[in-house]
């Protein structure tokens, strides 16, 4: 037996009926069921789509994969162990926290069931799983509920990262590193990841639990060192430590037990190459990236001060901030709290970053430039020098066989968030970070920051380098897969590997670290569809995919720092007049700053497209004009791919952003909100077989480990063939992607006719979710007009009416009743109109290319008084108080209510605490608003009788109506500012 959606309208549904063997659950646009093999072949022959979802089967956590095939607790709630949970006890009758995993798709109204039997949800967690704060009484009725598919105790043993028990005690060896016949420094490239000993990072589900727990964990001798919203970083004697750790994990509401590492360093014709540009004729680009400001965190800016900074940045600095050596260090360092400056004294690797990004070649007369040549920046300077103790210096020596750096970039935040925050609100809408580290492929806590901060933010793009750990450990001349080290592993940042550059004059070659052919002897720079042997390779621990892009990364010339001594990877010649001032430097540290001006360029482009974009719609386009280039020394072995665990989904190419391709052309679509089982659908004309077509979806996901809300392509031929997002071989529609949340379609040979692509939410568990789309290809339609007429129902035109399409456009009529909206994307569209003393009215139209869709509207129009009163209280919402406020409005006029909107506008910084309330003159109550929602913030929002009013329908008019908000949780607040009542009487 198979758990299944069937893709049907609600309408169609019961052509279903009689054919599976269980209707689980009815969405808008598909059906959820169980169902045979036998019966699907049926069904499938009827013509009807049947998509099976086998990763209901298991739930991905950061470090196990449980199997729920099996149940964990019974009917009645008796404990029921098997493989999963060998080594669990009965978590007993208080309060814990549980994994509850649903039947399907989550609905809202299953999470509101499970409020009212006292469950409280914390975080979403993959396969259609929450984690949720009950006691043993709560858990029995909740595990009864027909939509509940499994419930188990979130063990223990979940709550560290992957390997921290084991490693603790371990001794690691020293990472291989790259020479040559040229001898390169060995930290060039790559040094251990190190962490600090017995400072662990502990985060909780909610500020409560973090309150209660910081005496329990200062019982077991630990020393807080910071806190930071619902984290706090602890140092704990090492005696006992492992014992300790794990009572800490037992405290209620522990959610994960991290180390807190020592992060490294990721260390002209590269641009060229970005431009698909002949590499011997000049780079003049018609975008430079002007308007844009692009954040660079890294080791320090040249000499620190805007005065006297290096000519190719001079005049575009809008702030350099340096940030003092964190907290967690303290315990192991001789100069806590020192901050030595943002200059660049070391290794000059923030200042070469720098100009790859956005450096303008001024200095060298335009020889060495990076893209984003007109651009902003706004550095912040993390490397300082440390001074650690000896005791710290000998546990180094003795793990990892070196001596940690002097210089190190111990000035990074614990908490992300606050370094991100600190740039946006300079105005940094592109932000860049060639450093990283930790265990290969992992999920941990800094990946769950930058998740979160572009949620939060979601026109904030965050690059982060894929890593130098790129390694041949079984000797076959390939490069391993999975050395991918984090921040770079998180789903919302682009993650940058590296390419080789092309250098043929430079003899350097791999030897040490890849003592094997053919990449032992292979040159560093002389191949640029060659993937570079040190990048970071992919997939993820949970399988998704990443690196995203490659850029080159091997011999990157670039911006050299005054107050810096050593050579990077080399110097320009003696006799070179730029010698004091570029240098040659590799890694994906190079690679990811060329990225982040490639993106500036994009975004420059979208925005004279009249576009505000989005993160995701960048990273959209940036992947969609990709190229995939055949690397010599693949360990890839699949014929047909779309991405892979090497070049992730291929080179980063900007020349469709800068020159016209004949009969090639893009559209770029934000898309609205969707929730579980909503689609959106657009149209698209194609006449050139010649051109391939593709599309890439691209949404920011909510934090956590794997993906979260889930929003699959849907590509249509014109003879009907669906193309499923990321299925790179026939049938092409044989399984959803539910691991990753950038899905494309390529179709190298498109058959002339109009394309349906379909963005459709199977799953959204935190929402409402918005998405991107890139479409390309041979005359691809995309844009088109809606116009036509209001009139009333005497066919009276309407003067004034206010008209909205979904896209964001609003008009008044004219005095004929007519409107028009150009610039309309194509696909299916709500169009609404509006006017006093008359019934809104909503009808869908279908938008094409350079066509005009009809959208006459009629409006029943009163002649009566309508009754409008308003009041705006500006009052302030209790927190964690049930009784709230209420509000109170008096109509004196008599009658019945026929239809009747109420507005409201409140502002809260998390609106899944509030009960919005509205009781009429009889004492009919209905909730407006209750508990949803989650963590977006503000109500602003009209409510009306053809939806959560129409019970209202009849009643009297006459007497108070009142309007109660209440805030049901602590920390979060908010107020009511305004609320309205527009009645129009029978």
């Amino acid at each position: 037996m198979k758990i299944a959606i069937i893709l049907l309208k609600t309408f169609e549904q019961e052509k279903v009926v009689g054919k599976v063997d269980k209707i689980l659950e009815n969405y808008d646009n598909f059906v959820l069921v169980e169902i045979t093999d036998n019966q699907i072949r049926s069904l499938e022959n009827e013509g009807i789509k049947v998509v099976v979802k086998n990763e209901i089967e298991n739930i991905q956590l950061i470090n196990k994969n449980i199997n729920t095939t099996k149940p964990r607790h019974v009917k009645k709630g008796a404990i029921k162990s098997h493989l999963a949970y060998e080594h669990t006890i009965d978590p007993g009758p208080d309060i814990h926290h549980y994994l509850v995993q649903f039947i399907g798709p989550i609905k809202e109204e299953w999470k509101e069931e499970i409020k009212k039997l006292g469950g409280t949800f914390s975080d979403p967690y993959p396969s259609y799983s929450y984690i949720v704060e009950m006691d043993e009484k709560s858990r029995e009725k909740i595990n009864e509920l027909s939509f509940v598919r499994w419930v188990g105790h979130y063990d223990y043993s979940f709550r560290f990262s992957p390997g921290l028990l084991e490693e603790i005690e371990k001794k690691v060896p020293t990472h291989a590193r790259i020479s040559s016949t040229h001898s390169l420094e060995p930290e060039q490239i790559s040094k251990p990841f190190g962490s600090i000993p017995s400072t662990f990072s502990v985060s909780f589900y909610s500020t409560e639990n973090l309150k209660d727990a910081l005496p329990k964990i200062k019982g077991l001798g630990g020393q807080i060192i910071g806190e930071y919203n619902n984290k706090i970083t602890i140092s704990i004697p090492e005696k006992d430590l492992v014992k300790n750790l794990k009572n800490i994990s037992k405290i209620h509401g522990v959610k994960l037990i991290d180390t807190v590492k020592i992060r490294q360093l990721h260390n002209n014709i590269a641009t060229r190459i970005m431009c698909n540009h002949d590499l011997d004729s000049a780079l003049n680009l018609s975008l430079t990236g002007i308007n844009e400001i692009i954040g660079v965190a890294d080791t320090g800016i040249d000499s620190g001060d805007a005065a006297t900074i290096h000519e190719d940045f001079k005049g575009r600095i809008i702030g350099i901030k340096s940030w003092p050596i964190s907290p967690e260090f303290n315990s192991n360092i001789l100069n806590p709290g020192d901050d030595d400056g943002p200059a660049d004294k070391w290794s000059g690797h923030g200042t070469h970053v720098t100009g790859s990004a956005l450096g303008n070649g001024q200095k060298s007369n335009g020889i060495f430039r990076g893209l984003a040549t007109e651009a902003s920046l706004f550095f912040q300077a993390m490397e300082q020098l440390t001074y650690w103790n000896f005791d710290f210096v000998k546990w180094y020596r003795r793990k990892y066989g070196t001596n940690p750096d002097t210089y190190a970039l111990t000035g990074i935040p614990t908490d992300l968030k606050v370094l991100f925050q600190e740039a946006y609100d300079a105005g940094v809408k592109i932000h860049t970070n060639s450093w990283g580290g930790g265990d290969f492929g992992a999920y941990d806590i800094q990946s769950e920051d930058v998740d979160r901060f572009v949620w939060d933010h979601k026109d904030m793009v965050i690059l982060f380098a894929a890593g130098n750990s790129g390694i041949d450990a079984n000797r076959d001349g390939r490069i391993d897969f999975m050395s991918i080290t984090p921040p770079a592993t998180a789903k919302n940042c682009i993650s940058v590997g590296a390419s080789e550059n092309m250098r043929e004059e430079l003899e350097y070659i791999y030897r040490n670290k890849f003592p094997v052919d053919p990449i032992a002897s292979d040159k560093l720079a002389d191949n640029p569809d060659d993937i570079a042997a040190f990048s970071s390779r992919g997939p993820c621990m949970d399988g998704r995919f990443k690196p995203d892009v490659v850029a080159p990364g091997t011999y990157i010339i670039s911006t050299r720092s005054s107050k810096s001594k050593l050579e990077g990877w080399d110097l320009l010649p003696k006799t070179d007049p730029n010698r004091d001032h570029y240098m040659y430097m590799g890694g994906t540290s190079m690679a990811t700053p060329l990225t982040a001006g490639a993106v500036a360029l994009i975004r420059q482009f979208l925005r004279q497209e009249g576009l505000s974009p989005s993160a995701s719609l960048i990273k959209a386009a940036l992947i969609h004009t990709t190229v995939r280039k055949p690397y010599r020394y693949s360990a890839v072995t699949s014929a047909s791919s779309l991405w892979d665990a090497e070049q992730g989904w291929g080179h980063v190419n900007i020349e469709p952003f800068i020159a016209d391709v004949n009969g090639f052309k893009m559209d770029f679509i934000d898309g609205g909100d969707l929730v579980t089982g909503e689609l959106k659908e657009y149209f698209f004309d194609v006449s050139n077989p010649s051109i391939p077509f593709r599309v890439t979806l691209a949404y920011t996901d909510y934090p956590g480990n794997s993906i979260i809300n889930n929003i699959n392509l849907i590509v249509t031929t014109p003879n009907g063939k669906d193309y499923y997002g990321n299925q790179a071989s026939p049938p092409y529609d044989s399984a959803f992607d539910s691991s990753n949340n950038v899905e494309t379609v390529y179709i190298s040979e498109p058959i002339p006719g109009q394309y349906k692509v379909t963005a459709l939410a199977s799953d959204v568990s935190v929402g409402p979710k918005d998405f991107s789309l890139v479409i390309s290809g041979g005359v691809v339609s995309g844009i088109g007009e809606i116009s036509g007429t209001i009139v009333d129902s005497s066919n009276t035109p309407v003067e004034g009416a206010k008209v909205s399409v979904d896209s964001g456009q609003n008009v008044l009529t004219d005095a004929d009743g007519r409107y028009k909206f150009t610039e309309v994307p194509g696909g299916e569209h709500s169009v609404t109109a509006f006017k006093s003393n008359c019934e809104c009215a909503c009808i869908k139209v279908n938008v094409l290319e350079n066509e005009v869709a009809l959208a006459n509207i009629e409006l029943n129009c009163l002649t009566g008084n309508v009754i409008e009163i308003e009041e705006t209280p500006a009052k302030k919402i209790p927190d964690k108080d049930p009784a709230g406020i209420t509000r109170t409005m008096t109509v004196d006029a008599t009658g019945h209510v026929k239809n009747i909107e109420v507005s409201v506008d409140i502002t809260h910084t998390y609106i899944g605490d509030l009960i919005v309330t509205l009781v009429s003159p009889q004492g009919t109550s209905i909730d407006l608003h209750h508990r949803v929602g989650g963590g977006q913030e503000n109500i602003i929002k009209t409510y009306s009788t053809t939806h959560e009013l129409g019970k209202l329908t009849g009643e009297s008019i006459k007497g108070k109506w009142r309007l109660k908000v209440a805030d049901l949780v602590g920390q979060d607040v908010g107020k009511l500012n305004r609320w309205s009542l527009r009645i129009i009487p029978a």
